[in-house]
């Protein structure tokens, strides 16, 4: 056998069995381990079961018998592991999407086909904080002061899960939010926008961590903690959802339908089909903040913080996208690495609280 075949049955073979391994934790009581769930890519049963999600349904149709430089290219670009290729000789190296282009090449050029939007129920939410009089002097302009208990881990008990294999839950028990960690007082400063915080903007995307933090560190700013997103998204009753205990209506971008990725345009054109595949809503449009007034902290765009003590990667994902994942403040893909990059993540910056 020649040694791209068997790299090809090598990589194939993680892919199902990272698969397998991923699925979400749910007890007998219908609980979701919210801390330790992932997105709709990474659950799936193995690979030569039926899909349970769009997402297992795409990467389990990538061809057995497609050219070499084909398979190189869905998992360098779709993997549920990492932007890595899979070399002929077994051997995993970097493999990083092109340097990001600026942020009109998301928005020129030909019109294409959008996925339908799907209606949503909303409803008003609490009166946001007065924005222009939150600006604390501690904090840099554009950033909100988020101040409070920080809890390592909390334990929320959902009473009607959605069943559904991404993890998402209807409505979760109030009043039975409960610190399970230890606590820590947490203050800093929080963009108060994803990047590039310019109301009426896209969301920046397809950015790995590496390039979140060198732009958050060429401004001044860094990354935001996992920790410390937890804490502006729930708030400081440590709710499961920013917005409270139950999932609909929502004022947050999401639950829209999923689109399926056309993999040999990714792998040659990725900003064009991320054009395509994008349902994030500019910038400041929606209603949808936290109780420290953190817009769009759930929803929208996934986005990269610096992982936790203890994680294998230095970057995790908080705060889920705009498509049927679980959107919950807890809500944590652990699975990329660092050079990982697709169409529906972003960041937002942190930044030191001044004394």
């Amino acid at each position: 056998m020649s040694a791209s075949r068997v790299a090809r049955s090598v990589s194939l073979a993680i892919l199902a069995v990272l698969g397998a391994c991923a699925r979400p934790a749910v007890d007998d009581a219908g609980r979701a381990d919210l801390t330790r769930a992932t997105p709709l890519e990474s659950q799936s049963e193995a690979a030569a079961e039926a899909p349970r999600t769009p997402h297992d349904a795409e990467r389990l149709a990538m061809p057995a018998a497609a050219p070499d430089d084909d398979l190189l290219v869905a998992i360098r670009r779709g993997g549920a592991f990492d932007t890595t290729s899979f070399l002929a000789n077994g051997a995993f190296v970097p493999g990083a999407l092109a340097a990001p282009r600026a942020l009109a090449e998301l928005t020129d050029g030909p019109a294409l086909a959008k996925p339908k939007a799907q209606k949503t129920s909303l409803v008003e939410p609490p009166e946001p904080p007065d924005l222009a009089a939150a600006d604390d002097a501690r904090c840099p302009q554009g950033m909100q002061l988020i101040e409070g208990e920080s809890c390592w881990d909390v334990q929320h008990t959902c009473v009607d899960s959605m069943k559904d294999g991404a993890n998402r839950c209807r409505e979760f028990k109030k009043g039975a939010d409960v610190c399970v960690g230890a606590k820590t007082n947490l203050k800093y400063c929080m963009d108060r926008y994803e990047w590039p915080g310019v109301p009426g903007a896209k969301p920046r995307v397809i950015v790995t961590y590496y390039e979140a933090e060198r732009l958050c560190k060429s401004i001044g700013k860094r990354m935001c903690g996992e920790q410390e997103f937890y804490l502006a998204c729930e708030g400081p009753e440590h709710w499961p959802f920013a917005w409270g205990h139950t999932r609909y209506p929502s004022t947050c971008n999401i639950d829209r339908p999923y689109a399926n990725v056309d993999w040999a345009k990714w792998s040659t054109r990725p900003y064009e089909e991320a054009k395509r595949l994008d349902q994030a809503l500019p910038i400041g449009t929606s209603k949808c903040w936290s109780a420290y007034g953190i817009h769009d902290i759930a929803g929208n765009v996934d986005e990269w913080t610096k992982a936790r003590a203890g994680r294998e990667y230095a970057g995790s994902l908080n705060g889920g996208y705009w498509g049927p994942v679980a959107n919950a403040c807890r809500y944590v893909t652990t699975v990329h690495g660092p050079e990982f990059a697709f169409y529906q993540i972003g960041f937002r910056c942190c930044a030191d609280a001044k004394d």
